[in-house]
């Protein structure tokens, strides 16, 4: 056991076992790849180089095969230790996670062991201790790491390719990690860089003191791979290795500048959108340097991506929004105005103006252990998503369910433990009643480093005290405690088996049924569903899939189903009560439909869900109804919809109609939010304008609100001295949830500034 190898094969089975009791770790995958890639090379390294010095001197290519025979045991090693948990737990996607594991850690090792082994015999070489090879070798992966982490501090990129690790994704929330096709061409460069090795100490002999010779060769033949290495290195821009700011605005093309926004954005977007994306930036900028309470760099950069796919092949994000305060930039997918995350990553780099450090975050150490819930929850108090409820409404139905951490918990080291929507919430609410009660300075020192009880002068127990009681106040309509356990009451990341590979089934079942295959598509999640028999998206999916083909008794039985099944929560059972209410009206089934979409209301807090469900019943009181709105709502019979057919049957009916009531009205309501929709802004204005509010009222109340809203949202982009009278038809209506209600107004304050 005193041999370096047999204590390797110890460290390596220890960590990669003890890893594995983590549920995401748990069996062959992308996590464990990077726990693997973070242990096996560095062992085999540091081995491969004391093997390599062990007199008597062996061969200088027996040394490199001994090494790469090291790294091959301790690859096997760390991958049984995956498949033994994955017997113990179940497997995700063994071959998938076998395949990653081969092309990170296990071609990170085999480097590691050439690396190892040419530092032996430089060293030996060179007449170097014995340790120094070790060190030297055990220094490799450690500086490439150091190099993947400049990278992500001098460019806007969060991914990394590195030598040893193989690839890390960056984000901790894109369940859907995906870079085969650059991984592979990184891996090729790999081993381009082992077979140089390899072939360099082919020939080469080395005496009894050590000293290498070299045969010309074998040394050209190494030099030809290592140039193809280094060539595959200088184009790893153009194969997706890296990208820099430079780059991405190539890549992107389109840039335009305000007094302190720039933006760049994909060439192929309109000149009005791209204004609209500019005018989005300045105004945000400056409302949330209002709420905080300080301001935020002159300048600040906001690069706008076509999609998800984009800015994961471009900056590593999919569908994880991302600011780099130290930057000053912030990067988003392009979204309609107002954007609806560009305030919160905005709030990122304006509070990075008081924070110390390198990364401009709140931290201790000068941010070098940020503090996450302190992070996020000054951009969710700074600019507050348009949600249903306040995150103080939503705080206190945690409490009022028992669900509500500890503070501590979410300001410490267990705020990455909770699930994302019960971290930000619980943060930003924290945050917002600091804030609210005249204590943005006391935020800003808090922010800056200062401890919290020199920043505010109390402890932080009796300001948790404060911000408990202070919840009591906040008034919640009936609906937001079933809405609210089914958000919050749900494993972090973390805490999940198989997040990666279920939602790429999801996706790819999504990416089939698209295509018209319900068939694969079908295929797809049940395979999902035997990694999380209880999903529930997965499960209405498959009974929506039913009825595109044609089975409408399958399609009925599957949902009823859910519906007594404990395990649904009361939002997937409104959900299921809309997708049976859809089949009925496709159907004829009009009193049927009217009774499950007045019981799936009853289960609703969304606004603009309560909205579709009430137009939805009023559809279902005559047949005339049904079919004049039914296409649009729900689609024909055959499931195959055709929303632009459907909105041109409006158009059509709004040209010959001439009397008043409320099919006219909703017929044009619903007519203007598709010509918002095609970005026909003026247009829908008109439509708008023309509309019997009081008729409008009669169908549903909540219509009348949000087209008092569009109205607002309509005048921003193109008439400012309209928002004041849109504002005031908007407060006239019945009152919204307070959440959806603040963010109307903050909208409307913004505009008219």
């Amino acid at each position: 056991m005193r041999s370096p190898r047999r204590i390797g094969a110890v460290i390596v089975v220890v960590l990669t076992l003890a890893v594995g009791f983590l549920p995401l770790f748990a069996g062959p995958g992308y996590e464990h790849a990077i726990a693997c890639g973070l242990i096996v090379p560095g062992v085999t390294a540091i081995v491969a180089a004391n093997e390599g010095l062990a007199p008597p001197f062996a061969a200088p290519f027996a040394v490199v095969v001994r090494a790469l025979s090291t790294a091959a045991l301790y690859s096997v090693l760390a991958i049984g230790t995956a498949l033994l948990h994955g017997v113990r737990v179940g497997f995700c996607d063994p071959l998938g996670g076998i395949a990653t594991f081969a092309l990170t850690a296990g071609m990170g090792a085999a480097l590691a062991g050439t690396v190892g082994a040419a530092s032996a015999l430089a060293c030996g070489h060179l007449g170097v201790r014995r340790r120094w090879a070790a060190t030297f070798a055990g220094l490799a992966p450690l500086l490439t790491a150091l190099v993947a982490g400049a990278y992500f501090y001098f460019t806007p990129a969060v991914f990394a390719f590195d030598p040893f690790v193989g690839f890390f994704s960056g984000t901790l929330y894109d369940e859907v990690v995906e870079a085969w096709r650059p991984l592979l061409t990184y891996r090729a460069g790999t081993l381009c860089t082992i077979v140089a090795i390899v072939l360099a100490s082919r020939g080469a002999t080395r005496d009894e003191r050590g000293r290498l010779a070299l045969q010309r060769r074998t040394a050209l033949g190494g030099l030809l791979f290592a140039l193809a290495s280094a060539t595959l290195v200088f184009y790893g821009g153009e194969l997706g290795h890296r990208s820099t700011a430079s780059s991405i605005r190539r890549a992107l093309g389109g840039v335009r500048s305000g007094p302190r926004c720039e933006i760049v954005y994909p060439r192929a977007t309109p000149e009005r959108e791209a204004e609209l994306l500019l005018r989005d930036c300045e105004e945000a900028l400056v409302a949330v340097e209002k709420r905080i309470g300080f301001r935020g760099p002159e300048r600040i950069t906001a690069f706008f991506f076509k999609d998800s796919e984009q800015k994961r092949a471009l900056m590593g994000a999919a569908d994880t929004y991302v600011a780099k305060p130290w930057r000053r930039e912030v990067y988003l997918q392009v979204a309609a105005y107002p954007h609806p995350v560009l305030g919160h990553e905005l709030a990122h780099v304006v509070a990075g103006q008081v924070a110390r450090g390198p990364f401009r975050v709140a931290g201790s150490f000068f941010g070098l252990f940020p503090n996450p819930g302190l992070i996020e929850g000054i951009a969710v108090a700074a600019s507050p998503d348009r949600d249903e409820l306040t995150p103080q409404q939503w705080a206190r139905a945690m409490k009022e369910l028992g669900l509500l951490p500890k503070l501590s918990r979410i300001f410490g080291g267990g705020f990455l433990a909770q699930n994302s929507s019960t971290a930000y919430t619980v943060a930003g609410s924290f945050v917002a009643h600091q804030l609210l009660s005249g204590r943005a300075d006391a935020v800003r020192a808090w922010y800056g480093g200062q401890s919290f009880e020199s920043a505010f002068g109390v402890t932080f127990a009796e300001a948790e005290d404060a911000w408990l009681k202070s919840l009591d106040g906040a008034p919640l309509p009936p609906e937001a405690f079933a809405v609210a356990r089914a958000r919050f009451d749900r494993p972090a990341i973390w805490g999940r088996r198989c997040p990666h590979v279920v939602e790429k089934l999801r996706d790819e079942a999504e990416e089939c049924r698209d295509d018209g295959d319900y068939a694969r598509a079908d295929e797809k999640l049940k395979q999902l569903l035997t990694l999380d028999e209880a999903d529930p998206s997965a499960r209405v999916e498959r009974a929506k899939l039913a009825g595109k083909r044609g089975d409408e008794p399958a399609m009925r039985a599957m949902l009823l189903e859910m519906l007594g099944d404990a395990r649904v929560s009361a939002t997937w059972r409104a959900r299921i009560r809309e997708a049976l209410g859809d089949d009925d009206v496709r159907h004829g089934r009009l009193e049927s439909a009217r009774g499950f979409y007045d019981a799936a209301r009853k289960e609703v807090l969304d606004e603009d869900w309560s909205r579709t469900l009430d137009v939805k019943s009023f559809v279902t009181t005559s047949a005339e109804r049904a079919t004049l709105f039914g296409r649009l709502l729900v689609g024909k019979p055959d499931n195959k919809d055709d929303a632009m057919a459907a909105t041109i049957a409006l158009a059509r009916y709004l040209e010959k109609q001439t009397s008043a009531g409320e099919d006219l009205a909703l017929a044009r309501y619903l007519v203007a939010r598709r010509l918002i929709d095609a970005h026909a802004y003026e247009e829908a204005d008109a439509m708008l304008a023309t509309i019997d509010h009081e008729a409008l009222g009669r169908v549903t109340p909540r219509a009348v609100r949000e087209s008092a809203r569009l109205s607002i949202v309509i005048a921003c982009m193109v008439d400012r001295p309209r928002v004041e009278v849109a504002l005031a038809r908007y407060l006239a209506a019945p009152p919204a949830n307070a959440g959806r209600r603040e963010g109307v107004e903050r909208l409307a304050r913004r505009c008219l500034q």
